[in-house]
């Protein structure tokens, strides 16, 4: 299984990581992955920013993954050794004027589906909150070209998905 750094990141088996982000391997993470749907499921146009300050801090207990390979700091520039995979984020945006979605007229389960059926598409499941998928895609492993990669899928989903646009994460 993955080992982790000091900060909870872990990295190694990408099969571990889907299995205990699956809940199959860790009834903590499931119980802190539940409390974090409570809190996201009483969320409105109102009340996102005091729900977002619950939210977050029970997100830091669990453990982050890098798909992208590992890093020594975070950014591109920190990244050491490509996994030949990248991590899109399709999410709820929180802005000044309230939330969007990123996810086009699905909901979340619905979006994950269209994805699961991308044949470049390794891996996709719901974010902690509920409000989001993310998809994990297999790439070149060549750090060089990690950012050019995210921005032809950024295109791809954005003229295919109904303007859905992948958060980046370069991390």
């Amino acid at each position: 299984f993955p080992s982790h750094d000091r900060r909870g990141v872990a990295h190694g088996d990408i099969r571990g990581a889907i299995r205990r982000i699956s809940g199959k391997s860790s009834k903590n993470s499931s119980e802190i992955v539940f409390q974090i749907r409570q809190l996201a499921a009483t969320m409105n146009q109102d009340n996102w920013r005091e729900v977002v300050k619950k939210i977050d801090p029970l997100k830091k207990r669990l453990v982050s993954y890098c798909f992208s390979g590992k890093f020594i700091k975070y950014g591109d520039s920190g990244l050491v050794e490509h996994s030949g995979y990248i991590c899109l984020d399709f999410d709820m945006k929180f802005k000044n004027d309230g939330i969007s979605s990123n996810l086009g007229p699905h909901t979340p389960e619905q979006f994950r589906e269209v994805l699961s059926q991308l044949p470049f598409v390794y891996a996709a499941f719901i974010s902690p909150s509920g409000l989001g998928v993310k998809a994990i895609v297999k790439i070149p492993p060549v750090i060089s070209g990690h950012r050019g990669h995210f921005k032809a899928l950024e295109r791809f989903f954005n003229q295919n998905y109904y303007g859905t646009v992948p958060t980046y994460r370069d991390w």
